[in-house]
C-alpha cells in the first residue's frame, strides 16, 4: 500500500507570479481531487483492462479519502508514472509541483491518526 497525504488546494499563478482569473475575474485554484482526475485521463489508464480497473479504484479511494489517499501499489505506480510523465500546461505547471510530489513521494507507512 501507498499513502498519499492530500495537500490543500493550490492557487494558480502564471510564471510571472500574476494570479490567474477566469473571464468573470474569479481567481482560479486547483484541488488535489481535480489534479487526480486530470491524471486519470492519461493514456496509461486506458491501455488495458487492468489500467481501467486502476481508474475505478483510484476514483473510489479518492471519494472515500479523509486527508489520506490509500492505494494499492499497482494503482499508485500507474498514478505516479502518469504524474511523472504527464503533460502539463506550462503556464501553471510550476504551481502543481506540491501535488506531483505528494503522489510521487507517497509513503509505504500508514500515517498515524490524530
Amino acid at each position: 500500500m501507498k499513502y498519499i497525504t492530500i495537500p490543500s488546494s493550490i492557487d494558480l499563478y502564471n510564471v510571472q507570479g500574476d494570479r490567474i482569473h477566469d473571464e468573470r475575474g474569479t481567481p482560479q485554484y486547483m484541488t488535489f481531487e481535480h489534479f487526480i482526475y486530470g491524471r486519470l485521463v492519461d493514456p496509461a489508464f486506458g491501455c488495458d483492462m487492468a489500467a481501467v480497473c486502476s481508474v475505478v479504484e483510484v476514483k473510489t479511494q479518492m471519494k472515500g479519502a479523509n486527508g489520506v489517499l490509500a492505494l494499492e501499489n499497482v494503482d499508485w505506480e500507474r498514478l505516479a508514472e502518469a504524474t511523472r510523465h504527464g503533460k502539463y500546461h506550462p503556464l501553471v505547471a510550476h504551481c502543481l509541483l506540491p501535488f506531483m510530489k505528494a503522489i510521487t513521494e507517497a509513503s509505504s507507512e500508514k500515517p498515524k491518526e490524530h
